[in-house]
């Protein structure tokens, strides 16, 4: 597996296709997507995605609100 990118070497090992983004540069919309309908592989601090998920609820009801 020398030389494959994280995302072949992850597509191999799970046997699904994988799309890795940073949380933190797409839209609100778009990480609720990710963070409901996605797979957690990781999660290197307790409590973590749930802190992330709730954080991105109040951001859509912000946008919900005021847009």
């Amino acid at each position: 597996m020398k030389g494959l990118t994280y995302y072949a070497k992850l597509e191999l090992i799970l046997k699904i296709p994988v799309d890795i983004v940073s949380l933190d540069q797409v839209s609100t919309r778009f990480r609720y997507k990710i963070l409901t309908k996605g797979l957690i592989i990781v999660e290197k601090t307790a409590g973590l995605y749930e802190a992330i998920l709730n954080q991105t609820y109040d951001e859509l009801k912000y946008l919900q609100y005021f847009t």
